[in-house]
């Protein structure tokens, strides 16, 4: 699966915990997802682009798969710049 690659290789590249499987509650999640935005997937890859650049994300234990997925509002945050180092930037997706 696409989802799971692409946090795979961020996961690498970032030194953060790789996924084995998209299990089912991460598939329901991900599907919830998909409902809420039609674009998610672009936005899934934005907010990994952004979490690159976030000294906080990188550093945090609770940036995962799981916890980016877990409701609407946590990709959004990302994308939107909260946790940007300093200030926000402008979203460009």
């Amino acid at each position: 699966d696409e989802y799971l690659t692409l946090w795979n290789e961020f996961a690498t590249k970032n030194k953060k915990s790789k996924i084995a499987s998209l299990t089912n509650t991460r598939k329901k999640q991900l599907y919830t997802r998909l409902k809420d935005y039609k674009n998610f997937l672009e936005m899934f890859k934005y907010s990994l682009i952004k979490a690159e650049k976030s000294n906080f994300l990188l550093t945090s234990k609770f940036f995962k798969l799981d916890w980016l997925i877990k409701n609407d509002n946590n990709i959004v945050k990302v994308i939107e710049g909260a946790y940007d180092n300093g200030k926000s930037q402008e979203v460009v997706m």
